[in-house]
This record gives structure tokens, sequence and C-alpha cells, in this order.
């Protein structure tokens, strides 16, 4: 019989896969000798190689915090009994967030021992039962959360985000502070701060899926703010029992290469909370390829406004250097980049006559180190401009006949390049067509 004609032939799809993901975490009660947690960690992989898992796990004497995925319920499934079953920690099943994706989360397996299963710098120990917030289950939450929108609580009701500002930008509850920083060992400090202020009102705390909650709270009520209460289960048990959203606006930020928990029901005004830093457009995508040319931080910068940015962005605590301070030097004049050294010569002077001597200079040292190497940089790239080895011009900005004409050249074909701008990646300088940030954070391949 002949064959059919490919136009005739019935179209054959392949499937892709469902991917089921645990997230989960447990403290342990510390016994009189700590836990021999490289040995642990060994024994943790191969079994999850044997169920042939994927994901990231953390394992401290404190404890164990982790997120793995499996295309096969069953060998999750196994896994999730071990744990239970385990005589180290006291896992139940509701300590499990569970949820599905149809991209792969992760490339491989990393299991790794760590001082701390969350990072507080060691500011934070682990909390004994009862020291730390109230937990309350997701329906409960709500109802405190609607009672303090609506005033009916006695007390005021404060409702604060344990998370990162990147995760808080694209995602959160109606009214809830955002601490604006960048990880969670950040946090300590943030909270004696804030402590005074918070005494006498209702704090109801939440993070992702409960673990920084579970020290910050503890944190917290050392200072005398005693009416604490943390989100049991995190965000992600909030949304499986409020698949409409509930109170929660835009997505929840998981660290996974699916980057967004789905929320299935969510209205359309409440999808998207996040806003292009440079035209304030709704805009919530998060890639690799934004992210600061300063700490690489994942950034909000739309589609549009990226080229006229020259594919170089700053978060909001590094936007004090969004004139002076970019990856990319070729498409700066020499005079425009006599100015950004300039510039960050003047910022490191006001950090240096605040700061003083101490204990402030060394708060500030990190951040010195970086505004010196953009400014030996910067140097550099003016002395390779120049063609002679020698640094950039007087101070007066007085140049020769020769720099002039050597500036006019570079000048040229400055412009030569700039007319069109080619994205780089901040991790690798690939251009994106070649990485697309596939080499950065949670999409590191």
């Amino acid at each position: 019989m002949a064959s059919l004609p490919p136009s005739k032939r019935p179209r054959t799809t392949t499937a892709k896969p469902t991917y089921h993901i645990i997230l989960f975490y447990n403290y342990r009660k510390l016994p009189a000798s700590p836990m021999d947690v490289p040995s642990f960690c060994k024994e943790h992989k191969q079994f999850c190689k044997s169920l042939c898992l994927t994901g990231r796990v953390l394992v401290a004497d404190e404890g164990i915090n982790g997120t793995v995925a499996s295309v096969d319920r069953s060998k999750l499934d196994q896994y999730t009994e071990m744990l239970k079953a385990h005589p180290l920690y006291d896992l139940q099943e509701s300590d499990f967030k569970r949820s599905t994706g149809s991209l792969e989360p992760f490339p491989d397996l990393f299991i790794k021992p760590v001082k701390e299963i969350i990072n507080t710098g060691g500011a934070i120990p682990v909390p004994n039962a009862g020291e730390g917030g109230t937990h309350l289950t997701p329906q409960e939450f709500h109802a405190k959360l609607v009672a303090g929108q609506q005033k009916e609580s006695k007390k005021e009701t404060i409702v604060l985000d344990i998370r990162n500002h990147t995760e808080y930008m694209v995602g959160h509850f109606e009214s809830a502070v955002d601490p604006n920083l960048r990880t969670f060992a950040e946090f300590p400090k943030y909270l004696e701060k804030k402590a005074e202020e918070l005494k006498n009102k209702t704090v109801l705390m939440y993070c992702t899926g409960g673990i920084r909650c579970e020290k910050a709270s503890f944190h917290l009520k050392k200072f005398g703010v005693d009416d604490v209460y943390q989100l049991q289960g995190g965000v992600h048990k909030y949304l499986e029992a409020y698949p409409d959203g509930g109170e929660w606006l835009g997505k929840n930020f998981v660290f996974d290469k699916r980057v967004f928990q789905p929320v299935p029901h969510l209205a359309p005004e409440k999808q998207i909370v996040g806003e292009c830093y440079q035209c304030q457009k709704k805009f919530d995508e998060l890639d690799g390829e934004a992210v600061c040319t300063v700490c690489r931080d994942m950034v909000l910068v739309c589609h549009e406004c990226r080229p006229g940015l020259k594919h170089q962005y700053h978060c909001n605590q590094h936007a004090h250097l969004s004139s002076c301070y970019f990856t990319d030097l070729i498409y700066f004049s020499v005079d425009e980049l006599v100015r950004q050294r300039d510039e960050l010569h003047s910022i490191l002077f006001e950090m240096e006559k605040c700061g003083g001597k101490g204990g402030e200079m060394k708060k500030t040292k990190n951040k010195r180190k970086t505004i010196r190497k953009q400014v030996d940089k910067l140097e550099k790239e003016m002395a390779e401009r120049r063609g002679n080895g020698k640094k950039s011009g007087a101070s007066d900005g007085s140049k020769s006949s020769e720099e002039m004409v050597e500036d006019h050249v570079v000048g040229e074909k400055r412009k030569a390049v700039s007319t069109v701008v080619v994205a780089k990646c901040r991790t690798c300088g690939l251009p994106t067509t070649e990485c697309a940030g596939a080499c950065w954070g949670i999409w590191k391949e």
C-alpha cells in the first residue's frame, strides 16, 4: 500500500510531561551532640538519585529546607514518606507544599551542607516551640487580613512581607509593607529598627513557604512585640486554599525555573502588580537578562524600554548610580566616561565623609570597594581609548590635539556601534541571543 503524502498523514503530538514539585522545611530539636551533616547529605543524595529526583536541598544541624521535583508523582511520594518517617525530623504531610508545572524546574540535584537552612548571618537561632509568632491557617490568616482592612480589630494591623523586594514587586497581599531589602540576612536589623513602631499593633507576617517567618517572628517578639502572627505554609498554602487569590495580588515568586506559582482563578485586574521602573507601565516578567548592572538582582524593565537603556539596568537600591555605573562602556564617549568617573569619586567622598571611622565605615566597605573597582574600569577604558597607555587627561579636562583627534576617531566608532545596541547578559557577558540569561540564578543550567 502506498504511503499517504505528508499533508494527508495524521499529525502526532508529543505531550509535555507534568512535573510534580514539593517545597518543605523542618527545624529539628538540637541534640547534645551535633549532627554529621556531610554524611547525612551524602546518604540523602544517594536516596534522591535512586528515585531520579531533581531539586535543591539545604541541610544544617538545625534542620532541612528543600524544593524537589519529579515527573513521577509516586517517586516523589516515596521521598516524602521517607522524610516523614525519618528519626531526625518531625514532618507531616501538611508540611509539604505541592504544585505542578509544565517546565522542568531544576536541571539537576543539588544537596548542600550549610550553617543555617535560611541564612540570617547567625543572628537568629532556631526558636523553641511557642517562642515565635502564632501560626494561622490560610483561612485564619485571611480572616485577620479582612478584619484589619475593615478596621474591625481593636489594634491597628500591620501586614509585613518577610520576603525580598524582588518577590514583593511582582506579588503581595493588599496593603502589605515592603521592607525593601535584598536578602533575608538583612531582616534582623530591619526588625530591630521597626520593633518600637510595631509595639501595641497586630503584626501579620508571611513569606513564600513559612520558613522565614519562623525566625523573623521569634526575633521580633524578642523586642517586646507580642501580638505577632504568621501564615502557616506561607503564600503557597494560602493560594492552595484560595485559588481565586483571596486577598492576594499578582504572582507568587518561586525559586525554580517556573518563576511563579500559578494562581488558577485570579481576577484579570489582580494579575499584574509589577511596574517597569523606567516607564511605570504594568509589567511583571522576570528574566536573567534584566538584572542590575551593579548587583545582578532581577529588575522589572519592559522590553520596549530596554534598548533605550542600552540593556543596562539599575535596581531600586542602586538607582543613585544609574547615571554613572555601567557594564558596557563602548556606548559612551571619553567625555562621558570622565563625567562618570568624577561622579563616582564624589559619591565615594560623601560616603567617607558621612561614615567617619569605625563601625560606620565598615558598613560601607563593600559598597566603596564596588565603586572603586568601577573607577578603575573607567580609568582603564579611557587609557585604552587614548591609545598611549596614559590615564585620562588632567583633572581640569584639558586635552592635547592628539587626544582630541583620538577622541573623535573613537567617538565615530562608538556612534557606529551604538546604532545597534546589543543586549548582553550581565552574568556571562554573551549576547542574549546566545545566552538569554540561562547562566543566572534560578535559570542556571
